[in-house]
């Protein structure tokens, strides 16, 4: 995977590389340990597992109902960007126009309030999960190696349909709609589902062990980095002194590595599942991340099948050892296969001198506004990076460059901005004068020079413009490679 920031600095050596990587495997093998060990439920019977799949199935629904709606992270960035799009043998040849895109996410959105409610349990169930899959998927093909870090989303939707999706609470078992219910499959379901959300914490855990090593932890220097690009200035002020952001990076590591014992007993998970509620606080306190469409699931999680304590390992653990092993073989190998991703967000260690790509906007009064890529491209901040490398530094033929930083220019003078968690603000403008060029650029930043009140800009000097488009002052038509 391409990384999305440019560190600037040596290649770690063969033996510290050698060092991590034993680190994080006896991690993982204690985390596969642990996975085999641990309780297995009883199972509980139709009335145990019922309301907490009506929960789940309720949660599943309004999670994806508000990201349609409410935070409207399926923007236009996939219709006038259509020329990005990389075509796969599961998705149609051609970029949905308009019209088709819009009625992709109209199937999704009538789907999961009809599932949500429990109308037609088994038609609308198997409308939902395929359309939202195919929807999440498709996001994907647009020249950003990262997608939507939302994926448990579907892979909980079609655990909970299997599962029967809590007829016994829905609009169906008013009526006698016929429908299913496996205890034994909803049982397995909750295990998988429980393990995973563990399993997500602790691969982020391992990918700052591989990619940062204890100086992540110890230094607090990488926290400073991403705090001062993407961060809040709430989160500027919180970790201003080195002292507060060695013990912020310690109390993350030590919560994301020993994350596994939360399956030991359900007392243990639901202390985990509380002190991760306080993990995502502090993440949107200092970086306005609050992750809800993972802790929006909780409640059902916890309603789930009962736990039986101190059994051993039952016939269904092979599964849950089986989905750890690819979970953690991907954090290993720093690579994603959707729906599988690394988790490996600000995992590496970014020097206080870093390269990062920036966007430089140029009005009709000729004034120029400073910005990063994610306040101009309506999708998740992390994506826009990688985004901008893959179009303008890494290679793109001329028309593919000019037709995004068009877009740029579009998005910046306007548009239907999208509210989610992981998406920035949008650039602030003059509604009276527009944006009539823009300059992709790469800027280095010293992180040593920037207080806490002061804007990004002020630590950066510009290493090289990458593209120029439209109407830039004295500018060359093109600029870099």
């Amino acid at each position: 995977m391409k990384r999305a920031f440019l560190p600037v600095g040596a290649a770690r050596s063969v033996r510290e590389n050698r060092a991590r990587y034993v680190t994080a495997g006896i991690l993982c093998l204690s985390c596969l340990a642990v996975v085999a060990q641990s309780g297995v439920p009883t199972g509980g019977g139709h009335a145990d597992v019922e309301p907490a799949l009506a929960v789940l199935r309720a949660a599943l629904c309004c999670a994806v109902v508000s990201l349609l709606l409410v935070c409207r992270v399926f923007s236009s960035f996939y219709t006038d960007a259509g020329f990005l799009y990389r075509s796969h043998p599961l998705l149609p040849k051609r970029a949905l126009g308009a019209a088709g895109f819009r009625r992709l996410k109209l199937l999704v959105l009538v789907s999961s309030i009809l599932y949500g409610i429990g109308f037609l349990l088994p038609l609308t169930g198997a409308l939902f999960c395929c359309s939202f899959a195919v929807l999440n998927f498709y996001a994907t093909r647009f020249s950003t190696d990262y997608w939507i870090t939302n994926t448990h989303l579907n892979i909980f939707s079609f655990l909970v349909y299997f599962s029967g999706g809590g007829r016994g609470h829905s609009v169906d078992s008013l009526f006698g709609v016929p429908g299913w219910h496996a205890a034994s499959v909803a049982s397995l379901s909750f295990l998988v589902m429980r393990l995973y959300v563990v399993l997500v914490y602790f691969q982020a855990g391992i990918s700052k062990v591989l990619a940062g090593g204890s100086d992540w932890f110890l230094t607090g220097q990488s926290l400073r980095v991403a705090v001062g690009i993407h961060g809040t200035r709430r989160g500027r002020q919180l970790l201003a002194t080195p002292g507060r952001r060695t013990c912020a990076a310690v109390a993350t590591g030590v919560f994301e590595l020993l994350a596994p014992v939360a399956l030991v007993s359900r007392t243990v998970f639901i202390c985990f599942l509380a002190i991760a509620l306080v993990f995502h606080f502090a993440t949107w306190l200092t970086l306005g991340i609050s992750f809800w469409f993972l802790w929006i699931l909780y409640p059902g999680l916890l309603l789930g099948a009962r736990w039986h304590d101190g059994a051993g390992p039952g016939r269904q653990v092979w599964i849950l050892v089986a989905l750890a092993a690819v979970m953690l073989a991907h954090t290993l190998l720093r690579g994603s296969h959707w729906p599988i991703s690394c988790h490996d967000l600000f995992a590496d260690l970014f020097p206080m001198e870093l390269d990062y790509y920036a966007v430089v906007l140029v009005d009709a009064a000729g004034d120029e506004q400073f910005a990063l890529p994610g306040a101009v491209v309506p999708i998740e901040y992390f994506r826009t990076a990688n985004l901008i490398g893959n179009v303008f530094l890494r290679g793109s033929d001329r028309g593919v460059r000019d037709a995004l930083a068009k877009s740029v220019l579009g998005w910046a003078n306007g548009c239907r901005w999208p509210r989610g968690g992981e998406i920035m603000h949008p650039v602030r403008r003059n509604p009276q004068i527009p944006f009539v060029g823009v300059r992709i650029a790469l800027y280095r930043f010293d992180f040593r020079r920037l207080q806490p009140s002061q804007q990004l800009d002020s630590c950066g000097s510009l290493v090289r413009d990458l593209h120029v488009y439209g109407g830039v002052p004295g500018a060359a038509e093109e600029i870099g490679a």
